[in-house]
C-alpha cells in the first residue's frame, strides 16, 4: 500500500469505470437500446454471450441497493442515473460463467488466461523510478499511443431519461453517444463516477456525490478502474503479460523524482504539465478549479478540449491553499495496522478501521 501505480498517478492530474465497461460499441445501435438488452455474440459463436460455449448467459441486470447504513446516503441521491447504472439504459446484460468475462463473455477474469480462463496468471509489477530508460519509455509511448486507438466503449453525452425519452420519441438514440479514443473512455468514466454533481430528472443539481473517493471505495474501485486500463493497454499492444509500473512514493515523499521533462513532465508555474511527452495534451470534462464541467446539467462530452493538462502536486490546491502531498512511509505504516478494512458508516466518519 506504499506505492501507487504510476497510471493513476497520470489519470488522477486530469479530471478524468462496474469499471469494466460503459456503453459497449457492439451495443450502441437501435436494437440494442430499444430492447434495452446489450447481449452482443462474440467472434466465434453463434449465441449471445457465448452461450453455446458455455461462456455466459443474457441475464437480467442486478443492482446492490444502498440504504441509510452509509453517512453519504441521500434519499435523493437515489434519482441520479448512477445510482442505478447501467440498468437506465439496459435490463439485460451478459452474466458470465466460470472464470470468462468482458461485455460479451469473451474474456478471462483478471487473474485467469488460456482459452478456457483456467490458467492462474502471475504479473510481475515495476518500480518505474528503477525501471531501465527503455522501459520508462516503452510505457510512455503505450500511454501516448492510447490517445489515438479507438476504444472498443463508447460514452454517453446525454443522461439516461434524454436517451430513453428519444427512443420513446422515434428519433435515433445514437446521436447521445461517442466513439472514443482508450484514453478519452477512461479519462471519462473518471470524471462520471467521480467528478460530476447529481442532477435530478428536472435538472436540478445536488452537491456531488462522489462514487469512488472519500470512502470505502476509493481503494477499491481505483484498483478495478487499474486493471481495466491495463488490460486495454495489454489488447493494444498485443502484450497481455505488459503490467502497469508502480511508483513508491514513501521513498522520497516530499519530491517527485519521475517528474521530469523527459518522463512524466514538469508542472510549470500555472500548473500546465510540460515535458517530452505531454507539451500538446489536453484536458477533457475539466472547468479551472473545480473537477467538473462547467454546466452541470450536461455531461461532458469528450470531444470537446478543455485546455492544458493540469497536475497539483506539490502546489497550492484551491479552494483552501493545502499542498498535495502523498503520506509518508511512518503513515502508510499506521494505516496497515488496521486488520479490518471498513466500519460502518462507511465514510470518512469510520474509526478504527483501515
Amino acid at each position: 500500500m506504499s506505492c501507487v501505480l504510476v497510471g493513476c498517478f497520470l489519470l488522477a492530474t486530469v479530471a478524468i469505470i462496474p469499471v469494466q465497461s460503459q456503453f459497449p460499441n457492439a451495443c450502441v445501435n437501435i436494437d440494442s437500446l430499444k430492447n434495452r438488452e446489450c447481449c452482443p455474440v462474440p467472434n466465434g459463436f453463434t449465441e449471445p454471450c457465448g452461450t453455446d460455449g458455455e461462456r455466459g448467459d443474457c441475464k437480467d441486470i442486478t443492482v446492490r441497493q444502498w440504504s441509510a447504513t452509509y453517512d453519504h446516503y441521500n434519499m435523493k441521491h437515489q434519482l441520479d442515473d448512477r445510482y442505478d447504472w447501467p440498468r437506465g439504459v439496459f435490463k439485460r446484460s451478459c452474466k458470465c460463467r466460470s472464470n470468462y468475462a468482458g461485455h460479451d463473455c469473451s474474456k478471462c477474469k483478471y487473474g485467469y488466461h488460456g482459452n478456457e480462463c483456467k490458467q492462474k496468471k502471475v504479473l510481475t509489477r515495476k518500480n518505474f523510478a528503477k525501471m531501465s530508460s527503455e522501459e520508462q519509455h516503452t510505457f510512455m509511448r503505450y500511454m501516448n499511443m492510447s490517445r489515438y486507438v479507438q476504444s472498443d466503449y463508447s460514452v454517453s453525452t446525454a443522461f439516461y431519461q434524454d436517451i430513453n425519452e428519444t427512443i420513446h420519441n422515434g428519433d435515433d438514440p445514437r446521436r447521445s453517444f461517442r466513439n472514443v479514443s482508450i484514453h478519452e473512455l477512461f479519462v471519462w468514466l473518471h470524471y462520471y463516477t467521480t467528478d460530476r454533481k447529481t442532477v435530478l430528472p428536472d435538472k436540478t443539481v445536488l452537491p456531488r456525490m462522489d462514487f469512488g473517493h472519500a470512502a470505502q471505495g476509493f481503494p477499491t474501485w481505483h484498483r478495478l478502474y487499474l486493471l481495466s486500463w491495463e488490460r486495454a493497454l495489454q489488447e493494444m499492444v498485443g502484450d497481455e503479460d505488459y503490467t502497469i509500473p508502480f511508483w513508491d512514493w514513501t521513498e522520497n515523499s516530499d519530491k517527485c523524482e519521475i517528474c521530469t521533462e523527459e518522463l512524466l513532465g514538469n508542472t510549470s508555474a500555472n500548473g500546465d504539465v510540460v515535458g517530452k511527452y505531454f507539451d500538446d495534451w489536453n484536458t477533457i470534462c475539466y472547468a479551472p478549479g473545480r473537477n467538473v464541467t462547467a454546466n452541470d446539467t450536461k455531461l461532458c462530452d469528450p470531444n470537446v478540449k478543455t485546455g492544458k493538462l493540469k497536475r497539483a502536486y506539490g502546489k497550492p490546491k484551491s479552494p483552501n491553499g493545502v499542498i498535495v502531498t502523498f503520506p509518508t512511509k511512518k503513515e502508510v505504516e499506521f494505516a496497515l495496522r488496521f486488520e479490518t478494512y471498513d466500519l460502518p458508516p462507511f465514510g470518512l466518519g469510520s474509526s478504527c478501521s483501515f
